[in-house]
C-alpha cells in the first residue's frame, strides 16, 4: 500500500486540490455566495490531507506505526479529512437553506473534527496494517463518498435539477466524485 511512487500521486492531488480551492474562492469573491467559500475550504483541507500524505508515505516506509511522528501525521491527515467533509456539508447546507449553520453548531462540529482525527490515529496505531489502513484511509473514503452523494441527492430533492445549469453541474460532479470515493472504500 505504501510505495515511493505514491508520493508523485499525492503531489499531483495536492496541486489539483489547491487549484480547485483557488477557483472556488475566486467564485466566492466574484459572486459572494458563502457556500463557495466553504467548498474552497473543503478542497483546501483535502490539499492538507494530501500534503501530509506525502510525508506519511515516507514515514510508513521508514518508521513503525506507533512512532509519534507517524501518529501525529495521521492525526493531522484525519483531522483535515474530517474538516473536508464538514465544510463540504456546510456549503451544501447553505446552498439549500440559504442560511448559515448556526455558529454554536459550527463550533461543535469543528471541535469534533479536531478531536476525532487524533483519536482515530491513536486508536489505530496498534492495529495490524489492513485494519489500520481501513480506519485511516477507507473510513475517509466511505464518509466522503456518502457526504458527496448525500449532498447531490439533497440538492436534487430541493429542486436543484430544474434550476440553473450550475446546480446540475454541481449535482453531477458531486455524484461522480462521491461514487469514486465509495469505490475507493470498496477497494481499500
Amino acid at each position: 500500500m505504501y510505495a515511493p511512487e505514491f508520493i508523485g500521486v499525492y503531489v499531483i492531488h495536492t496541486l489539483l486540490d489547491l487549484l480547485l480551492a483557488f477557483v472556488l474562492y475566486q467564485f466566492y469573491r466574484d459572486y459572494g455566495r458563502r457556500y463557495l467559500l466553504y467548498w474552497a475550504m473543503s478542497w483546501a483541507a483535502l490539499s492538507v490531507r494530501h500534503t501530509v500524505g506525502i510525508f506519511s508515505n515516507w514515514a510508513a516506509l521508514n518508521l513503525p506505526p506507533s512512532d509519534p511522528i507517524r501518529v501525529t501525521a495521521s492525526a493531522l491527515s484525519l483531522s483535515a479529512a474530517l474538516l473536508q467533509v464538514l465544510w463540504l456539508l456546510e456549503g451544501a447546507y447553505e446552498l439549500l437553506c440559504a442560511r448559515s449553520v448556526p455558529s454554536r453548531t459550527r463550533r461543535m462540529l469543528l471541535l469534533s473534527a479536531l478531536i476525532v482525527g487524533p483519536m482515530l490515529a491513536v486508536i489505530s496505531q496498534t492495529m495490524p496494517m489492513g485494519p489500520r489502513i481501513l480506519s485511516r484511509m477507507g473510513l475517509h473514503s466511505l464518509v466522503l463518498g456518502v457526504a458527496f452523494v448525500g449532498a447531490a441527492v439533497a440538492i436534487v430533492m430541493h429542486g436543484g435539477w430544474r434550476k440553473e445549469v450550475g446546480r446540475r453541474v454541481i449535482i453531477v460532479a458531486f455524484l461522480v466524485y462521491g461514487i469514486q470515493r465509495l469505490l475507493g472504500f470498496v477497494l481499500t
